[in-house]
């Protein structure tokens, strides 16, 4: 089978369970498939990023909401005082995907949009996580992605994690080809010199 069908038999899937999970009691089992199912779909999306088939778009959807019932599903177990060993790390996932998503999707950079959406972001993360080194690395991506600092965000991913790095690409190669897609519809004629 080619690597299309297999990726389409199994997004499929994980939208179906995505869809069970909503109504499943939560607990540590629901939680492991979900950080299962996360990984996989960040793994993904760096395979096949550049296949014509691939839907950067539904891909990203169906990660935002796994991660946003993962998020829920946290929250479940934390309120009767149970903790996940992983929960920071899917947290700063959840951060980064929906913050570079929002980012993305905005016409241009407006920095106290973008504060007031990773202010939100933080605020449902436990008090307790913000002093994390996993946080520490995400405030640090945050920051030079929105000074615009290549050199330390490239030093940044090569000494930090694989799949936040992926995540950061991912946007990256969204927004590079928003602004490809805007430059295509100037016209350079009409420009005087």
């Amino acid at each position: 089978e080619s690597e299309e069908k297999k990726y389409s038999f199994l997004r499929d899937r994980i939208k179906a369970i995505n869809l069970d999970m909503r109504r499943q009691p939560k607990n540590h089992q629901t939680v492991e498939m979900k950080e299962i199912i996360v990984r996989f779909l960040i793994e993904r999306y760096y395979a096949y990023r550049l296949e014509s088939w691939f839907k950067v778009v539904e891909h990203n959807e169906i990660l935002s909401d796994t991660l946003q019932t993962l998020s829920e599903h946290y929250a479940a177990l934390s309120s009767v005082g149970e903790l996940n060993r992983n929960e920071v790390e899917f947290r700063t996932y959840f951060i980064l995907v929906n913050y570079l998503n929002h980012s993305s999707n905005t016409a241009t950079f407006k920095s106290f949009q973008l504060s007031a959406k990773l202010t939100y972001l933080i605020k449902q993360i436990p008090q307790s996580m913000h002093a994390t080194s996993e946080f520490t690395y995400l405030a640090m991506i945050v920051e030079s992605i929105n000074s615009f600092d290549s050199n330390r965000l490239s030093d940044l991913l090569k000494n930090g994690s694989f799949l936040v790095g992926i995540i950061v690409i991912q946007f990256l190669y969204t927004y590079r080809k928003a602004i490809l897609d805007s430059i295509n519809g100037f016209n350079l004629d009409s420009v005087e010199a």
